[in-house]
């Protein structure tokens, strides 16, 4: 009478791409090895982040490296005004 879909087996990704869920740990040690590169590591972050089919692992793994890296620079250019200020006013400095 009526057209009987299987919905539980169809792709779930419309452009029918095999997407890994896991990553081995091979892909980590490579990651955080260009990672030590500087200025590479902020673009190849900010490319994991703007890629929609990277594993979501690792697309979390960038956003919190980016946060982390951005309040240590917060922290250590906070600590060098405080240093300059201390300076500025006749003192001897933190050290």
């Amino acid at each position: 009478m009526y057209n009987k879909c299987d919905y539980n087996n169809h792709s779930p990704h419309p452009d029918h791409f095999e997407v890994r869920e896991d990553t081995t740990v091979g892909e980590w040690v490579g990651l955080h090895i260009v990672l030590f590169i500087p200025v590479i590591n902020i673009i190849i972050l900010m490319l994991m982040l703007c890629n929609k089919r990277l594993n979501k692992s690792l697309r979390h793994f960038a956003v919190a490296t980016l946060l982390m890296l951005l309040i240590s620079w917060l922290v250590l250019l906070w600590g060098e005004r405080i240093i300059h200020i201390s300076d500025f006013l006749g003192g001897r400095g933190l050290f």
